[in-house]
């Protein structure tokens, strides 16, 4: 019997008597034998290789823990995790899309991230890499907060088995064209930084990465002036935006995270981005992606997220995620794309204080009063179609997917025709 398990037999009263030992040694310590006892404390606690007693630590540290357990639950989160990857609770698709972390690293040279996401390598021999991009699902404190080992042990189970299956439907041939996003490699688990690593294909080696934020943010005459594209073009990106979102749906999926930065395009140019090609997006950002499940575990908004793009409802966090919370976000990509503009960070800094609620009646009014200089009336008509569908509660999901499809995606088809 290791460490763990013998303390944590009786689980209360052994929890219990170790928080009170350790309370009293910090209380004789220096603040750097402090830190010291801390490591040494959280190695020992966590050092078991039983899953069951893993979960059970996090229940035992709980969340109202002293300063020195937070780390506790967490590296107890870390070692079930790579029990769970090294026992192959879900062998058929694991083995097919598992990478070893160690054939991935991170590029030396650190991107500007409002241009464009961090480049990775992947090693996939001794003689070859090639650039990749990485997806980060983190796990950590908010599931060592799990307080029921049952629901701790569902929540584990289940963070991972959705990066492995969404990294196998993200590697299918159908998934470039379908969702327009990279052909996943794989996922790997890195368990010192506590995330599982989605890596994705780029399409071309020799061609570079580019936000659509940043191709928003153009400036004439400025130093990176980078011309608008024709409304053609615009009405291009809209329709394969929106077609890739619907398809999503269709295959069970949310994405939860759709905004300009999560929306790429590869050029040759790494630093000029004239002549980019609009009509090839590809969504990345699938980080936070679930499926459309009431049962799939959730943790709400996170600050990793462009909030901003979010439906109100959620951002309170008074409800899950749903179809018409992605759809919101598309409707304010659509009026970014129509106005050529960051147009969500643009009203914030206006109105710093406004409620979400309040910003999105102003973006309602944008479709009648500022994006008919840009866009046509039905462009104009769809963008709208998109956001007032969205924040309609009163509608059945069934009957808000099939007005997506014959008000938005329909009226923009025929735009692009």
């Amino acid at each position: 019997m290791d460490h763990a398990e013998f303390w944590l037999g009786n689980q209360n009263s052994s929890v219990s008597l170790l928080h009170q030992l350790n309370n009293r040694l910090h209380y004789l310590l220096s603040s750097a034998e402090k830190s010291s006892a801390d490591r040494l404390f959280t190695a020992l606690a966590t050092s078991t290789q039983n899953p069951e007693t893993l979960l059970n630590i996090s229940r035992g540290v709980g969340t109202q823990a002293p300063p020195q357990y937070g780390d506790v639950g967490v590296v107890a989160a870390m070692g079930y995790i790579a029990l769970l990857e090294s026992n192959d609770i879900d062998s058929a698709t694991a083995a097919s899309v598992r990478i070893d972390p160690v054939l991935v690293s991170e590029d030396p040279y650190k991107d500007d991230p409002i241009t464009r996401p961090q480049t990775y390598w992947y090693h996939n021999s001794l003689e070859s890499s090639q650039k990749v991009h990485i997806e980060r699902i983190r796990y950590g404190k908010s599931w060592a907060k799990q307080v029921d080992p049952e629901e701790s042990k569902k929540v584990g189970e289940g963070i991972y088995k959705r990066a492995q299956r969404l990294a196998a439907m993200l590697r299918t041939t159908q998934a470039l064209e379908s969702f327009r996003s990279f052909r996943c490699i794989g996922v790997y688990h890195r368990a010192e930084e506590k995330h599982l690593g989605l890596t994705f294909e780029l399409p071309k080696q020799d061609e570079h990465l580019v936000r659509l934020y940043k191709v928003l943010r153009w400036r004439k005459g400025g130093a990176e002036s980078i011309p608008p594209p024709d409304v053609d073009d615009k009405y291009c990106l809209a329709n394969v935006l929106s077609s890739s979102l619907h398809r999503i749906h269709l295959s069970g999926w949310l994405h939860k995270d759709l905004n300009p930065m999560n929306v790429v395009f590869s050029h040759p140019n790494k630093f000029a981005w004239k002549d980019v090609d609009y009509s090839k997006p590809y969504i990345v950002g699938f980080d936070h992606s679930r499926e459309h499940n009431p049962e799939e575990y959730t943790e709400g908004p996170d600050e990793s997220m462009a909030l901003g793009y979010h439906h109100p409802a959620y951002r309170t966090g008074s409800r899950r995620f749903q179809k018409s919370f992605d759809i919101y976000s598309l409707g304010l990509l659509l009026l970014s794309i129509g106005l050529w503009s960051p147009i969500v960070e643009d009203l914030r800094e206006r109105y710093p204080e406004a409620p979400s609620e309040e910003l999105a009646r102003k973006y309602i009014g944008l479709c009648d009063t500022k994006l008919p200089k840009s866009t046509s009336r039905r462009y104009c008509d769809a963008v709208k179609a998109c956001l007032e569908l969205a924040l309609n509660d009163t509608i059945e999901e069934t009957d808000t997917m099939s007005a997506f499809r014959t008000k938005v995606i329909d009226e923009i088809a025929k735009l692009n025709s």
